[in-house]
């Protein structure tokens, strides 16, 4: 919970309140006379309650602006009530914006957002958690607010990413990991926080009957499946996390059952201090019961509201059923359907020794779906000696990479392509790297297409509907050719054409 005064709480929790709000990137400051509506989507438990978690949280905003917002800006937004003390909201990179007859649209997301690269430790082993945490925020240049307590760790999983071993170490901590509103890398555990809501400031709220708990801990370490206490699939808490040993787990049960709470889904004035993964009570006439704040969106269109989740395994279990039949026609459906995902680069991209992801889709699909990725790029003012490019699915580095020479002089096209089959039911991501050995190339502005077709897709999962309109777009019928390197003057032309439509 960000620390305010009393006084700020105080006009919070007023009726009629007078909302302040600023964004601030670089020297532009954007005040009400220019701020439009924004969007906060604060989340730590994407599901239900766990540990583990590494949600990046999202900031968008609409205003009256005709400067240009960089991308990759940093981004700080604020809430006040009374104009002189600003609560903030985060800190945020601007990942998308778009700028039409004097208002621009920016999406923004936190530094959880970038945190996928590949992380290689180079100390001994074994160490601990605590150590290896201080190795990590050094390496990506975070500031954490704790390491969190330090636990043995006897071996590092290969080709893991940075984002992947924060959240293994929360795990350890019974946590999961989130940037706070100063932009510091915090472990946010599920312990009671004496800060009560009132039914008075709610405007609607819907909550299970039933109590949750959790009675047992399943770990999957990804060698073999650790079990501490016993349940039901409702009372069982699941994770990933290669580096959780059994007697790690069975010292977390007992901290992990100690409390329970409620689901519930919760519309509200806005009070800004209130941060996702916190425990809360509400008050609802005579009841007062205990919720585990799983997301939180906040929304300014001159007024402040908020809605707030939180998920438990009942509550979605509460879910009217669908019989065999149906559920049978939906999944043959969901394999017959096909799912088209479109990316072009706005912004140039720098090449260089150093993996950077150049294509990145994240999607749902049905057991048994497979995926066809096309990407063609140029390249341009190239001094490397070659540029690899390394297909990755959910994580992992698919075998075959393309490797190519890029002409020092003259622009020259690459193709990757990439069929893989047998995809999870569930969340998938594929994402494209590219890295030279030595030296650097660049890829101008719209150089790089990649479409990603997938047979069994069920939907695209990139945040919320602004986000789903950009990546989801399906892409102009196009006549099918055979793959052909290009001449640089053919190059040229086509590139003219593509900036021309």
């Amino acid at each position: 919970m960000v620390q305010v005064s009393d006084r700020f709480r105080s006009l919070a929790l007023q009726n009629g309140r007078r909302v302040y709000a600023k964004v601030v990137v670089g020297d532009e400051v954007f005040l009400d006379d220019r701020l439009m509506e924004f969007t906060l989507d604060d989340v730590t438990h994407p599901d239900w309650y766990t540990v583990g978690t590494t949600c990046a949280n999202r900031f968008h905003f609409v205003a009256r602006c005709d400067n240009e917002l960089p991308s990759g800006a940093e981004l700080r937004p604020y809430v006040s009530f009374d104009g002189e003390e600003w609560c903030p909201l985060g800190v945020f990179f601007i990942s998308r914006r778009y700028v039409r007859r004097g208002v621009v649209s920016v999406t923004a997301y936190d530094r959880m957002y970038s945190l996928d690269m590949e992380y290689r430790y180079t100390g001994s082993l074994p160490t601990d958690s605590a150590e290896l945490m201080k190795d990590i925020c050094a390496a990506a240049g975070l500031d954490a607010v704790s390491y969190g307590n330090s636990y043995p760790v006897e071996r590092i999983p290969d080709c893991v990413t940075v984002r992947d071993m924060i959240g293994y170490i929360a795990a350890l901590d019974r946590a999961c990991a989130k940037f706070d509103r100063e932009g510091r890398l915090t472990l946010r555990h599920g312990s009671a926080v004496d800060y009560y809501i009132s039914d008075y400031n709610c405007m609607d709220i819907r909550r299970d009957l039933t109590r949750s708990y959790y009675t047992a801990i399943s770990a999957d370490t990804g060698t073999e499946v650790l079990t501490a206490g016993s349940g039901s699939e409702l009372t069982t808490m699941e994770l990933y996390d290669p580096l959780m040993t059994q007697d790690i787990l069975d010292d977390m049960l007992p901290l992990v059952s100690a409390f329970s709470f409620y689901g519930a889904e919760i519309v509200m004035q806005g009070l800004p201090y209130l941060e996702s993964g916190e425990a809360l009570y509400i008050i609802d006439g005579k009841e007062i019961y205990p919720i585990i704040v799983g997301e939180i969106e906040l929304s300014y269109n001159g007024g402040l509201t908020a809605r707030i989740s939180s998920r438990n395994k009942t509550h979605i279990d509460a879910i009217v059923h669908e019989d065999d039949l149906e559920n049978e026609l939906d999944r043959l459906e969901a394999l017959i359907s096909a799912l088209s995902m479109k990316y072009v680069n706005t912004e140039q991209l720098r090449i260089t020794p150093d993996p950077v992801v150049i294509a990145d889709f994240t999607f749902k699909a049905a057991g048994g779906a497979f995926s066809e990725l096309h990407l063609n790029t140029g390249l341009s003012q190239s001094t490397a000696d070659f540029v690899v490019f390394r297909v990755y699915v959910n994580g992992n580095e698919c075998d075959r990479s393309v490797a190519h020479t890029p002409d020092p002089v003259s622009r020259c096209l690459v193709s990757v392509y990439q069929l893989e089959q047998g995809l999870p039911e569930g969340e998938n991501r594929i994402h494209v790297t590219a890295q030279t050995g030595s030296g650097e190339a660049y890829i101008l502005p719209k150089a790089l297409l990649a479409g990603l077709v997938v047979h069994g897709g069920i939907s695209a999962q990139t945040g919320d509907s602004r986000d789903r309109l950009v990546l989801t777009d399906k892409a102009d019928p196009v006549c099918a050719v055979p793959p052909q390197l290009l001449t640089a003057d053919a190059y040229d032309e086509l590139y003219t054409e593509t900036e021309e439509s």
